[in-house]
C-alpha cells in the first residue's frame, strides 16, 4: 500500500474509516487469535447477551478511575 493510498483512506469521511477499521480488526482477530482465546471471548459473549443487566458499559466502568485522576490533579 502506497502513502498515497493511505492518505485516500484518512481522507474519508469518519463512518467509513469506522468502518474501514472495524473490517481490518475483523480480519486481524480472526487470523491472531489462538482457538482457545477465541472460545473464551465468544463465551463471554454469550454471557454479556444472557443477562445485560449484570454489566456496566465501559463508561461506567471507567468513571470512578477518571473521577480519581480529576481529584489528583486539581
Amino acid at each position: 500500500m502506497t502513502r498515497l493510498q493511505i492518505d485516500e483512506l484518512l481522507s474519508l469521511p469518519a463512518q467509513e474509516r469506522i468502518e474501514l477499521a472495524e473490517r481490518l480488526w475483523e480480519s486481524v482477530t480472526e487470523e491472531a487469535l489462538p482457538e482457545w482465546q477465541a472460545d473464551l471471548l465468544d463465551r463471554r459473549l454469550a454471557e454479556v447477551e444472557q443477562d445485560p443487566s449484570r454489566w456496566v458499559s465501559w463508561d461506567e466502568a471507567i468513571a470512578p478511575a477518571r473521577a480519581s485522576l480529576a481529584r489528583r490533579k486539581a
